[in-house]
């Protein structure tokens, strides 16, 4: 049992310029996946769904350092 799968997600701080990248990834095998929850940013406070069985989604970033909304890709 590996790593199955890897999402990438690249966000931004469109005030302060802070960039961070963040890996989520599928682990188990191909007859009981499931996707990584609670995964967490340094510099982003992440609200998401999704998780275990679902495709975890990003929903909202904001940046920690000055409170403005991120942009997420």
């Amino acid at each position: 049992m590996g790593i199955i799968d890897t999402i990438k997600i690249k966000v931004t701080c469109p005030k302060c310029g802070v960039t961070e990248s963040i890996s989520i990834h599928q682990k188990g095998s191909i007859y009981n996946p499931y996707w990584q929850e609670g995964f967490e940013a340094e510099f982003f406070g992440l609200t998401w769904v999704g998780g275990n069985k679902v495709e975890p989604k990003i929903i909202s970033a904001k940046c920690k350092g000055c409170g403005s909304e991120a942009i997420f890709q």
